[in-house]
């Protein structure tokens, strides 16, 4: 009798407890984030994760089914801390199960791969070495970068992008989310990076070049940010041995990025801003007609950076996602050229400011083709000004000393445009890439330099009465033009045996300077891979 009535008294509890947590703040709730992927690591938005619990407690709170957004993922909230198991469905998927976790109280994450329904066979295949070892885009023509790899990369994204470039080796094109020419986002920002040595593909413009894809993605789930920074001085740099001193110094670093869901299974956004300010003190080493010169110089050499990139992501339909991207790049420098053999008066500064808007439209189209249409704004402005710009010609003593003004003056201005859209298609052994793509840039330049002269001598000995050399720009600078081009392509990648694949592509570049419009480029590749070991 005991029994029973105990039995009844925890039954009663724990179909109570439901309604209890419903009723009162989460605290201690657990919350699930599901993502569902295929074999290839793909996401599949669209598809259906359902939870079940595994103990009284859970199978009485269990959350209903959850579609996955475009992102992949599925969320359960105020979820009871416990056993569970997750099933993810989709159409033309097996189906996807993770048997038994236990949820604890706060963050978990899942992830969910669903097999192809009847090739599971031609999967196992397909992970072969030799089959592997053929494909044009297997890691035996290019690298992805782990998440720890991309975390080891410096803050600093004009140092990180100078990291990449050594990775890939010369003649590497960085390209941002299809995109080329531009400022490497934030780290945060960062999905994947692969590097890719199809080198000859009818889709590259200039065969023989390496590419380095740098896909981004705005935060996802709740919205968070993060914020760093680090400073530093000169009470640890070493003295010159010249000078038996050291000038002040002086940078400073700093980053932030706030991202997350605007609209669940809608919109996603993220912000990133980082910065760098600094100076040092350059030392004069120098040798002139009164005496030799080694001292720590009055003036400082600023440098400030301030870079903003955003990114916006909005689910058009339940399968095309619309990006918004806006990134800028503020860059001063003070006194260049000072130090060494050089005077202050031959410093000069240099103002530049990059702008770009990027927009990209991608999806499936059915369950066989994939589009990606891009379309990007950019504009660039570059001032120059030299510190001292009295009428004088330079003077330059090899060895000795360089005085006179820098003569650095004028700006540079560019306006671009591109256009880019491509659709990727696969049926039997045939994997198709067809696309077009098209520029349109305008450029001016008034930038000047030399305009005094500059009187060279090959030593102090010579100084000023034998000069060795004498140079001067003369006419005008000023000059501007527009330039329109664009090619368009296609190209098959057949699947010929399990260890080979034959790659045929044609491609037709147009510009609008000259007259030869007959630029048909023809590209045919093989790849084999002879041996089972791959």
């Amino acid at each position: 009798m005991t029994r029973r009535f105990l039995a009844v008294v925890l039954a009663a509890l724990f179909t109570a407890l439901p309604a209890a947590l419903s009723a009162q703040p989460a605290t201690g709730a657990a919350r699930l984030s599901v993502s569902v992927v295929d074999t290839t690591g793909a996401v599949i938005p669209g598809a259906t994760v359902t939870i079940v619990g595994l103990e009284s407690s859970t199978k009485a709170a269990a959350a209903p089914t959850a579609k996955t957004n475009d992102k992949g993922l599925a969320g359960f909230d105020a979820l009871v801390p416990g056993r569970y198991s997750i099933t993810g469905e989709f159409p033309g998927f097996d189906l996807g199960l993770v048997r038994d976790v236990r949820l604890r109280a706060g963050e978990n994450r899942h992830v969910i791969v669903l097999p192809i329904k009847k090739i599971e066979e031609s999967v196992t295949v397909g992970a072969d070495a030799q089959a592997a070892a053929s494909t044009r885009a297997g890691t035996d023509f290019g690298l992805s970068l782990a998440t720890d790899q991309i975390s080891a990369l410096s803050d600093d994204p004009a140092e990180a992008l100078q990291q990449l470039n050594d990775l890939a080796g010369p003649n590497a094109v960085i390209r941002i989310d299809s995109f080329e020419g531009q400022q490497l986002p934030p780290k945060s920002q960062i999905k994947s990076i692969h590097v890719t040595r199809d080198q000859f593909a009818a889709e590259t413009p200039q065969p023989g070049n390496t590419f380095v894809d740098v896909i981004t993605q705005p935060g996802i789930g709740p919205i968070r940010g993060t914020a760093t920074g680090s400073f530093r001085d000169g009470s640890l740099s070493a003295a010159s041995p010249f000078t038996g001193a050291v000038g002040p110094e002086r940078l400073r670093n700093y980053a932030a990025n706030i991202g997350g869901a605007i609209v669940h299974e809608k919109s996603n956004f993220s912000l990133g801003v980082n910065g760098r300010d600094e100076y040092n003190t350059p030392l004069l080493n120098a040798a002139t007609p009164d005496g030799t010169r080694s001292e720590v110089l009055s003036v400082r050499q600023p440098h400030t950076v301030q870079a903003v990139n955003g990114i916006l992501d909005y689910a058009l339909t339940k399968d095309q996602t619309l990006r918004l991207n806006y990134s800028q790049n503020l860059e001063t420098l003070g006194n260049l050229g000072v130090g060494g053999f050089s005077l202050p008066e031959h410093g000069f500064n240099a103002d530049e400011r990059n702008y770009s808007f990027r927009a990209l439209e991608a999806g499936p189209l059915g369950r066989r083709a994939f589009i990606n249409t891009r379309v990007q704004v950019g504009w660039f402005d570059e001032k120059l000004k030299s510190a001292t710009d009295a009428a004088t010609p330079t003077i330059v003593v090899q060895d000795a000393f360089t005085s006179g003004g820098a003569q650095q003056t004028g700006s540079a201005r560019g306006r671009q445009a591109q256009f880019a859209s491509d659709i990727d298609f696969i049926r039997g052994i045939n994997s198709w890439r067809t696309g077009v793509i098209l520029y349109q840039n305008h450029y001016s330049f008034d930038e000047n330099s030399n305009y005094y002269g500059t009187y060279y001598y090959s030593s102090l000995a010579t100084y000023p009465n034998q000069p060795l050399l004498y140079t001067r720009q003369t006419g005008n600078p000023s000059v501007g033009f527009d330039m329109l081009y664009g090619g368009a392509y296609l190209q098959d990648d057949m699947r010929v045996r399990k260890n080979l694949t034959l790659s045929m592509g044609l491609r037709y570049s147009w510009f609008d300077i000259g007259d030869d419009h007959l630029n048909i480029q023809p590209r045919v590749g093989v790849t084999w891979s002879p041996f089972k070991n791959g």
